[in-house]
């Protein structure tokens, strides 16, 4: 009796325990205080504790010791398993023991199953277990709820239906509204309408909920691409009972189901209900009633009796209505019609808009018609209709589609007026439309032959040459370019002073002489660097002015040579060309000086003499300026080279 009680005040205590931190501890503590065996209640107690701080090892050892466990027993230790994030492997090999003892599972370890596959988003672990354990038990609400909603979010709107449409007709409890709202959104995003319409009816219908505005936009897009005006509708009647304000993208979509269905009666009048609401439709809002009745002509004339029918009824008319029909008569290539109902516009009681005229001025240009667009810009001056882009892009494509096409660009600065920026479409019809007449003017010739004003730029750059040869050598007439020489001289001395800076070396002085060249002294350094420097500096200016005067500014030489008089920038880069070559003769094949760069590179490197030294700088120089005139050759093939020089050299 005493041992009895004393196990009865042990499970106590172990119950007492669930509720506490750390609570298998001191259970542990107390059992090692009790002399006999512990029951079926202790040990239960101690797997909840387990459970409780997902202790899976210690768990499965207590069930060990257990002689014969029971339901109870083998549900919590699998609870243990899957709350501990134990392999699905060994959660399985358990499960298949524990029904080998002739026990099921409870609607617990079902929805702790559910719950861990929901967790990995495995939408086909999730539906193994429900179709493996729901013949035993019957899952809760819960946990369809965690299946269906990730199949909506698994792109399986009809999947999610499904299951909780059968749920509901085999349980007494039904799901909750956020579950069905799911999916609605999913059934709504992928435009599968048997389950919107179902979801919808419960959702506003049975629970009188408020649908989000975003679900509704996404409903009435499946309802306009899977005609369904009637629950378009009822979306709408939705948005005014919530008080939000109707936009054009909330009209829109049931204009196309109407439209769609063929129902234009009840399409049009949509677009008067937008104009009472201060939405302006476009051309693009009635576009699915506009393809719904282009298909014919005999669909274009019921359209208009239509719209008389309606006008006759009180129906409020907009303008974009009878722009529909207009633009379906142009579209049938029908322009008298389409004039004949422009005409007729005042029946209806509204006025032509910009985009009846931009519609009319599209058919103008289908039949290159430039007199009818002339009268229709006309019309549209005196109804003070202002032009958009549209308009201004339509005069221009019109202008282009006559012989001749002058007042396209005319419109194109009219544009630019308004404040409108030309599109790059416009932009590229003018070009076609200018190659198209004279293509050999765009054509670009990249051959090497000379032009004759190349010709020109060529033979004056070279007597321009000769004449700063001549002054070089002619005494007193050389100081005309004293300032020049001197400028080069120092370029070639610095560039050696530079890269003795960048080697290490100490700069002691540096000497200029236009006439006879110029001196570096340093120590230290690497001399193999420093020497070549001067040339190789001499050698990149000789190609930036080559290069850039002779190619990229091609067409600058040309005008620049012309007009010597008034463009004298061009003396210092020919200049700085004479003094080269003047100063490889001098100082390297002719000797006239004795140390020079050529004289101290043969000491350095005495594999080649002064004068193969300055032979290979000279082929080098002779070389990269011929590029420069060869590139220029090929790539600036202009005539009118001196026209656009004057144009550049003006600004």
């Amino acid at each position: 009796m005493s041992r009895l009680s004393s196990l009865q005040q042990l499970n106590s205590k172990l119950a007492h325990f669930e509720t506490r931190k750390a609570g298998f501890a001191r259970a542990l503590k107390e059992c090692a205080s009790l002399s006999g065996e512990p029951d079926n209640d202790t040990y239960s107690h101690l797997l909840k504790l387990c459970y409780k701080e997902k202790l899976f090892n210690e768990s499965r050892a207590l069930f060990s010791e257990i002689n014969n466990p029971t339901n109870e027993h083998w549900n919590q230790l699998i609870s243990t398993a899957i709350t501990s994030n134990q392999k699905t492997s060994l959660v399985s090999s358990l499960l298949e023991k524990m029904r080998q003892s002739g026990f099921n599972i409870s609607s617990r370890i079902l929805d702790e199953l559910v719950a861990l596959n929901t967790r990995k988003k495995s939408l086909e672990g999730s539906l193994k277990v429900l179709q493996e354990y729901s013949e035993e038990v019957q899952p809760s609400y819960e946990s369809i709820g965690k299946i269906v909603t990730l199949a909506a979010q698994s792109a399986s709107p009809r999947l999610a239906f499904e299951i909780a449409f059968e749920f509901e007709a085999s349980s007494p409890r039904s799901l909750t509204v956020d579950t069905w709202m799911t999916i609605l959104r999913s059934c709504a995003y992928y435009h599968y309408m048997p389950g919107i319409e179902h979801v919808w009816t419960i959702v506003v219908s049975e629970n009188s909920s408020a649908v989000d505005e975003g679900t509704c936009l996404l409903v009435l897009n499946a309802c306009a691409r899977q005609p369904n005006p009637q629950l378009a509708t009822w979306v709408i009647s939705s948005l005014k009972s919530q008080h939000i304000p109707l936009q054009e993208h909330h009209l829109a979509p049931v204009i196309q189901a109407y439209a769609a269905t063929g129902n234009l009666k009840e399409a049009f009048p949509i677009l008067g209900i937008m104009r009472q609401n201060k939405i302006q439709p476009q051309l693009e809002t009635a576009q699915p009633i506009l393809d719904n009745i282009s298909k014919s002509i005999d669909n274009v004339d019921e359209a208009y009796y239509l719209l008389h029918d309606l006008n006759k009824q009180g129906e409020a008319m907009d303008v974009s209505a009878v722009n529909v029909i207009i633009s379906a008569c142009v579209k049938l290539g029908d322009m008298h019609r389409a004039l004949s109902t422009f005409q007729e516009i005042d029946q209806f009681k509204v006025k032509p808009s910009t985009e009846t005229y931009n519609i009319l001025l599209s058919g103008c240009i289908d039949g290159s018609n430039r007199s009818l667009g002339d009268k229709l810009l006309t019309m549209m001056k005196k109804q003070n209709v202002q032009p958009d882009a549209r308009t201004f892009e339509r005069l221009i494509i019109l202008c282009l589609t006559q012989t001749a096409y002058e007042d396209a660009f005319f419109y194109l600065e009219e544009m630019k007026g308004a404040g409108y920026i030309p599109p790059q479409s416009v932009y590229e019809t003018l070009i076609r439309r200018c190659y198209s007449l004279e293509p050999h003017l765009y054509r670009r010739d990249s051959s090497l032959s000379v032009n004759s004003t190349q010709k020109e730029t060529l033979i004056v750059a070279c007597v321009y040459a000769v004449v700063i040869g001549i002054l070089w050598h002619v005494p007193f007439l050389r100081w005309l370019i004293y300032p020049f020489k001197l400028l080069t001289v120092g370029f070639h001395e610095f560039s050696h002073a530079l890269a003795g800076k960048l080697t290490g070396a100490k700069i002691e002085s540096i000497r200029l002489d236009p006439h006879e060249g110029g001196e570096t002294r340093m120590r230290g350094g690497w001399s193999f660097i420093s020497l070549p420097a001067g040339f190789l500096f001499d050698l990149y200016l000789l190609g930036q002015e080559g290069l850039a005067v002779l190619s990229l500014d091609y067409h600058l030489l040309s005008a620049t040579c012309s007009v010597l008089v008034h463009k004298s920038w061009y003396i210092p880069p020919l200049c700085y060309i004479v003094h080269r070559c003047n100063e490889l003769f001098n100082d390297t094949l002719i000797r006239k000086v004795a140390s020079s760069d050529a004289v101290q590179m043969s000491y350095a490197f005495k594999c080649i003499p002064s004068r193969g030294w300055g032979f290979i700088w000279l082929l080098q120089s002779v070389g990269f300026f011929a590029c420069g005139i060869i590139v220029g050759i090929a790539a600036f093939k202009y005539e009118d080279q001196r026209a656009r020089a004057d144009m550049f050299l003006s600004t």
